[in-house]
């Protein structure tokens, strides 16, 4: 028996050694899917696809420099024909630099006149805001009652006379429309 035994854990650990070694080796086996011929991509069908997408791309990058070829034919032109016309209104308007020169003149006063404004006005602010500081400056300065003397009707408590017996007064949100339209038509 116990030739027997041994020879059984002999097999066992012969067989687990077999069957680890075929694990590491071996692949998953992965099953084969049908795919319908219509929906099959062959080689030469991707081959053709490329060269198709290929001389796409070529004829958009030939269209694009025929433009830009244009586009530049078309500027040289219409600089030349510019040019052209400037040269015709010159020799035509020699009698008119005159009159340029005095509108020269004019837009220069005007605009020497707005300059002068604006410099006016802009000392006028910075004097306005130098009194402001100054100002500001000369109220933090002064203590409350010197405030309130200043101004007695903005720091005059203003109540209302109540019925007897009544703490507070409030007016209440559903009636201030009509209250605002009380107060329009008085």
């Amino acid at each position: 028996r116990r030739d027997q035994e041994d020879e059984s854990s002999s097999e066992y650990e012969t067989d687990s050694d077999e069957s680890s070694d075929e694990d590491a080796f071996s692949r998953p086996v992965i099953a084969p899917i049908f795919v319908r011929k219509e929906l099959r991509d062959t080689v030469k069908e991707k081959e053709k696809l490329e060269e198709a997408a290929e001389e796409a791309k070529k004829l958009e990058a030939q269209r694009k420099m025929e433009r830009a070829k244009e586009s530049q034919a078309m500027a040289v032109q219409m600089i030349r024909q510019a040019a052209a016309e400037a040269n015709a209104a010159a020799v035509e308007d020699d009698g008119e630099d005159i009159d340029a020169n005095l509108d020269e003149q004019k837009e220069y006063e005007e605009w020497k006149a707005r300059e002068l404004a604006r410099v006016k006005r802009d000392k006028e602010e910075r004097e306005r805001m130098k009194m402001e500081q100054e100002e500001t400056e000369a109220r933090r300065n002064m203590t409350d009652e010197q405030i309130r003397a200043l101004d007695p009707e903005r720091y005059a408590k203003k109540r209302e006379k109540r019925k007897f017996l009544q703490k507070y007064y409030h007016k209440g949100a559903f009636f201030q429309d009509m209250l605002e339209e009380d107060d329009k038509v008085r």
